[in-house]
């Protein structure tokens, strides 16, 4: 039987392995540079949220050093100062650009982890004291 041009599939015959057709159909470097800023993004919003605390006064707002004072880096909050610098670093940004586009974002995110935080611990008391 001679197979006719028809029936031959040349695309399963393009002596690329299965990763290498997978990579090639997933999209040019900027779809994988997106989707690596997303990953950097959720994770330097993770780290902040769960280490909120000054690392200076360790969430007490005040430093023991001769006598009592108030801390200087959180301005006596107990929570880390936001660090721009440190962010865009984290996402691979130069700072103008995370400020322009990406400030808001780490603000909206970190709101809405709040929200749903304090809406499990409401449901939580709740349901304790039933």
């Amino acid at each position: 039987m001679i197979r006719t041009s028809e029936r031959f599939k040349r695309s399963r015959f393009t002596g690329l392995k299965h990763n290498e057709r997978r990579d090639q159909r997933a999209g040019h470097s900027v779809e994988r540079a997106k989707v690596d800023i997303v990953e950097r993004f959720a994770l330097r919003l993770l780290d902040e949220w769960v280490n909120d605390q000054c690392v200076r006064c360790e969430g007490r707002g005040v430093v023991r050093t001769g006598g009592r004072y108030i801390c200087p880096d959180c301005a006596g909050s107990g929570r880390r100062p936001i660090d721009e610098a440190a962010r865009a670093q984290a996402l691979g940004i130069p700072l103008d650009e995370y400020r322009c586009h990406w400030s808001r974002r780490f603000h909206d995110m970190l709101a809405l982890l709040d929200n749903v935080n304090g809406s499990v611990f409401d449901t939580m008391r709740r349901q304790l004291r039933e």
